[in-house]
């Protein structure tokens, strides 16, 4: 078969399919570089993941400088710093 042959039969795009969680957030974050979105969202999942909501608002919280800006680096060190809580919990 040739590459055109096998892209005919190919049924879609390879990989998974676009979270629209993750589409909806990069619309309200556009004011976050790609890389800086990067980082908030994986912190996101992180304590999305862990389940509990008040540490997740707490963080939040947190992260949020008096301004109003939010600090990404920050409100990644408190995801990482509640997953290695867990971990912690469960061995």
């Amino acid at each position: 078969m040739t590459g055109e042959e096998t892209r005919a039969i190919s049924h879609g795009k390879r990989g998974p399919k676009p979270s629209q969680h993750r589409a909806l957030l990069r619309e309200w974050m556009d004011h976050m570089s790609d890389r800086t979105f990067a980082t908030y969202y994986n912190a996101h999942c992180i304590l999305l993941e862990l389940g509990d909501e008040a540490q997740h608002r707490a963080a939040i919280t947190a992260s949020t400088r008096p301004n109003g800006s939010f600090n990404v680096s920050k409100y990644e060190r408190l995801a990482y710093a509640a997953l290695i809580q867990r971990m912690d919990e469960a061995s």
